[in-house]
């Protein structure tokens, strides 16, 4: 059984539970009133509380402070958050999510209210898996950036902001194994020690978890973080800042964080250079806005020197980037250059009749003012339908195929020159003859900044002759009479076969008399 600490804390813990530690007095009153009711027992405790209905119980609590430097750890100089209240739910799905006024019932099993240092303690808990969940805190902080590690490590942050609640824990595991040695309420070792471990004692400490802690960073405390540099046109596109290379100025970026969220714009000044500020610590990046690029640039390639390159590593966006608490990064550049190279490709495709064969054509070109040093690589997975390729290649190039995953791959040794292009014949044997057309998309590409991308992806369809289904031969039908006195000629004949029959029948019987 639980005990409030000597020291007047007891207004610290929930009055949820329904154990009353040092106060038999109250406890007998209560366990009269009970028998007078005709239970027999002790009132059974309300479901809203913690009062434990298997044994044995366990406890949780700890801290909910003020983290002025937001590196989650409660330390010198930060203090406690009296008056917030702390409510524990219960995972009752098991599935790790938590979800108040849903899968996790209606409402908390307890709560409390931190007092006395922004401590808590709520006790006489099932074991089990539960939340503790900081219902909100003053106006003015938010949940801290730092540490939000799992439960069992004292002194450190544990929340996140969740739904409406200014911070949850992860799931917490109640059971017989907990951590041990930890600090109590009252600033003392919680009270459980190794004997009692070794000895089964009722009070051991693996019935608690007083490590559960929260940290909120005040908002004028807010930081400080930053990140930026320089947009640069990159004249001799060697993906590199060199001194006489200018600004790119007007430049839109866009600011995101390691959700995909976008945060904040800004737009480069008169000497290419741009920063985001007041930012927390996390993972960011920095994409820019194609709209806004000066005319015909495109991003150059990404370079070796962190302190001069372009960090842009796909279409427009650098690769994400870690910011400390408190952290300064001020290199993270974007080069733009002009795009001499602008490489297409384009697809056609034949039946032929005399070889049961499809004949395909692919040309590639250059459209731009500079040569593409290559290689040059063009790429193509086959339909299904057809068989293995025969492939014409222009000298110097090399292609494979891969029958399993069809995909076909030639590229070339030698750079294709400016207004340059090269001819590639493909001839596929024709598989399936159920289809009645074959569709085929191939794409290409260099390794020089292309000045347009969107024609580097060509689509041919071939219509095919298909089997069909042999025609089918009517069954015979029986021709039927003239719809006008059709039904009168028959009754006119079968009268006169009745009235011969009969005239016939007649004369026999006259013969037998005569």
């Amino acid at each position: 059984m639980f005990d409030p600490p000597v020291g007047g804390d007891a207004d610290q813990t929930s009055a949820c539970g329904t154990r009353f530690g040092r106060w038999p007095f109250i406890a007998a009153l209560m366990m009269v009133a009970a028998w007078t009711l005709g239970t027999g027992s002790p009132a059974a405790a309300d479901p809203q509380t913690c009062g434990a209905t298997t044994g044995p119980s366990t406890r949780i609590g700890n801290r909910v402070f003020a983290d002025l430097n937001d590196d989650g750890v409660f330390d010198i100089g930060d203090a406690g958050l009296d008056g917030m209240t702390v409510e524990l739910w219960a995972d009752v799905d098991a599935d790790g999510a938590f979800e108040p006024n849903g899968d996790d019932g209606p409402a908390p099993r307890c709560s409390v209210v931190t007092s006395g240092g922004g401590s808590y303690w709520l006790h006489d808990i099932d074991p089990g898996w539960y939340f503790v969940a900081v219902l909100s805190v003053p106006t003015g902080y938010v949940s801290s950036t730092g540490a939000n590690v799992t439960a069992g490590v004292d002194h450190v942050d544990d929340g996140a902001p969740a739904g409406a609640y200014a911070a949850v824990s992860p799931p917490i595991d109640l059971a017989i194994v907990l951590p041990t040695g930890e600090i109590g309420r009252d600033g003392m070792i919680d009270e459980e020690t190794a004997a009692d471990l070794a000895v089964g004692s009722a009070t051991s400490d693996d019935h608690s978890d007083l490590t559960i802690d929260f940290g909120f960073v005040p908002l004028p405390f807010l930081p400080s973080a930053s990140l930026g540099d320089q947009a640069w046109i990159d004249t001799n596109r060697d993906g590199r800042q060199d001194p006489a290379e200018p600004p790119a100025v007007g430049v839109t970026l866009h600011l995101f964080d390691a959700d995909d969220r976008q945060l904040a714009t800004v737009v480069t000044d008169e000497s290419g250079h741009y920063s985001f500020v007041g930012l927390v610590g996390g993972t960011y990046s920095v994409c820019y806005q194609p709209s806004t690029l000066p005319g015909g640039l495109v991003s150059t390639i990404a370079g070796a020197d962190p302190e001069r390159d372009s960090d842009v590593v796909d279409t427009a966006c650098t690769a994400p980037v870690a910011l400390a608490t408190a952290g300064t990064l001020t290199n993270l550049d974007l080069g733009l250059a002009a795009a001499t190279v602008d490489l297409s490709v384009t697809l056609s495709g034949a039946w032929s009749a005399a070889s049961g064969e499809i004949e395909w054509s692919i040309v590639v070109r250059n459209g731009g003012i500079d040569a593409e040093p290559g290689p040059v690589v063009v790429n193509d997975i086959l339909p299904t339908g057809l068989g293995v390729p025969t492939i014409t290649a222009p000298d110097g190039m090399a292609c494979t195929f891969d029958a399993d995953t069809r995909a076909l791959v030639c590229t070339t040794s030698s750079p294709l020159a400016a207004n340059a292009s090269f001819t590639l014949g493909v001839v596929t044997p024709r598989t399936n003859l159920e289809v009645c057309e074959i569709s085929n998309t191939l794409s290409v590409r260099g390794t020089a900044i292309d000045a347009t991308t969107a024609n580097n992806v060509a689509t041919a369809t071939v219509p095919l002759p298909c089997a069909t289904a042999a025609p089918t031969t009517p069954a015979p039908t029986t021709p039927s009479l003239p719809s006008t006195g059709g039904a009168l000629g028959l009754v006119m004949i079968a009268s006169i076969v009745t009235l011969s029959g009969y005239h016939l029948v007649r004369a026999s019987d006259r013969a037998l008399y005569r």
